[in-house]
């Protein structure tokens, strides 16, 4: 490579840095812009928002109203199952599957599954004489109904990030399990 070629490509990288120094300057007074201003930051979630749900392809508002349907006629999609939760014997009780779970909250019983498995929904733990897969209690679907709701009610979605709806929905399980062996037990 000849002198020429070595100064071409010196001057070609230092107009890279430099064009780099713009753009982080640009990034660092974009950011700063953002922090101070509290209308600039919701236009921004709103635009995010609004970009999320054209994406989806329909309409979050329908799911809203979908879930709240289910949960007011939760009891009629129950099925009463003989249940055990671990050495206990709760006896006939009514409950709910994994997939009618997932169609209460309007998901796809896949998506369900994968939420289980990366710990954002409790799994169900009850288990039904005869059948293969745990079920939910009642009371455990009607909870975990509630709380979805009330996170795509404000969020629109739910992810690892929503640690408050996570644990709020665990909790949720936790004392409707508790409260069923409670009842049993007395």
């Amino acid at each position: 490579m000849t002198t020429r070629d070595d100064d071409s490509v010196r001057d070609a990288e230092s107009s890279q840095l430099h064009a780099d120094d713009k753009v982080a300057h640009r990034n660092a007074q974009r950011r700063a812009r953002y922090a101070a201003n509290e209308d600039l930051r919701q236009r921004a979630r709103d635009r995010a928002r609004n970009l999320y749900a054209s994406s989806r392809g329909d309409d979050f508002g329908d799911d809203i109203k979908i879930i709240e349907t289910n949960i007011t006629t939760l009891p009629s999609m129950a099925s009463e199952r003989l249940l055990r939760l671990g050495n206990h014997v709760l006896g006939p009780r009514l409950s709910i599957t994994q997939k009618q779970m997932a169609h209460i909250i309007c998901r796809n019983a896949q998506v369900l599954q994968r939420m289980n498995a990366d710990g954002r929904w409790p799994r169900p733990l009850c288990r039904a004489q005869g059948e293969r897969s745990p079920v939910y209690l009642l009371e455990e679907a009607e909870a975990l109904a509630k709380i979805f709701l009330e996170q795509i009610r404000t969020r629109l979605n739910y992810s690892h990030r929503h640690t408050e709806t996570r644990d709020a929905l665990f909790l949720a399980v936790f004392q409707a399990r508790e409260a069923a062996v409670t009842v049993t037990s007395c």
